[in-house]
């Protein structure tokens, strides 16, 4: 990358940090961790019920497909979406928030899906809250606590948006090296678990679901495979404890850092000029 380019993508990432990205992005890790918590503890059967609803989309969905290209491509997504919740539901972790070190460009993918979703949400919320607005210009105040709803959803979107925006901009200064990182990682995976990996996928491929760990073993053709899945499963496992025994929890003094800036964030949509109270908080800018 030439440094004209990458000057460019500077000031798109301070742009991005003006527009609010820094803080909203803490604040976003901070629900996170709640939000797992909160799921775990209330909803025990959140993945199965999750899987239930990804099959019915599915099945529904295929009732449409005129090809088998069609029927694949809506197989493949669904396949997707339980493996991207089966991932965050175990590492409590945001696919899109969070670099996978062994395969740091995989986020890329998932840092524009999540953005293309909330431009989705953008898109619904550009039609509703004019309609509710006119409604209750015309009287109906009965609409206005969700006018208000639909407004914040509008700042979410947007914030989102925003911040997928400002870690693609990141990554993409850093790519170059990323790219040599995973292709480093990617030759010591292949050396030590290809055979795992192939088993894996062809177990993957012959299922119309996600597959348990039972119908992958039946599928091993050798044991050499079963013994590389299972190196690569406590490798895999040994990793994850790993990861949640050295994230940071919030005190509850960040939260409370992290709500004095989102404050700060919306008083300067009305007073741009606060923003050295920002700089004050946060440090750099």
């Amino acid at each position: 990358m030439d440094k004209k380019e990458r000057e460019k993508l500077k000031k798109k990432i301070s742009m991005c940090e003006k527009l609010g990205a820094k803080i909203f992005q803490q604040v976003v890790f901070s629900v996170e961790k709640i939000k797992f918590k909160i799921i775990k503890r209330l909803f025990p059967n959140y993945l199965k019920r999750y899987d239930n609803f990804c099959d019915d989309c599915r099945d529904e969905e295929l009732k449409n497909a005129k090809t088998e290209e069609e029927r694949k491509k809506i197989i493949d997504k669904y396949k997707f979406n339980k493996m991207i919740m089966r991932k965050e539901f175990h590492r409590e972790q945001n696919v899109n928030y969070h670099m996978n070190m062994e395969k740091p460009t995989e986020i890329i993918k998932y840092l524009k899906w999540n953005k293309d979703i909330h431009q989705q949400g953008l898109q619904k919320n550009a039609v509703v809250a004019p309609i509710l607005a006119l409604i209750v210009i015309l009287g109906g105040n009965v609409v206005l606590p969700l006018l208000i709803m639909e407004i914040l959803d509008t700042i979410i979107n947007l914030e989102c948006i925003n911040i997928q925006n400002y870690n693609l901009y990141r990554i993409e200064i850093m790519k170059e090296q990323l790219e040599k990182r995973e292709t480093r990682n990617m030759e010591r995976h292949i050396e030590k678990y290809q055979k795992a990996d192939d088993l894996i996928a062809r177990a993957v491929e012959k299922n119309i679901d996600v597959p348990n760990i039972d119908y992958i073993i039946s599928n091993a053709k050798d044991l050499e495979e079963l013994k590389q899945l299972r190196e690569l499963i406590l490798q895999r496992s040994t990793v994850i404890a790993q990861e949640k025994k050295s994230a940071k929890r919030p005190t509850n003094k960040e939260r409370l850092r992290n709500l004095r800036l989102l404050r700060i964030f919306f008083n300067q949509m009305n007073n741009p000029e606060e923003d050295h109270i920002v700089k004050k908080i946060g440090g750099k800018k």
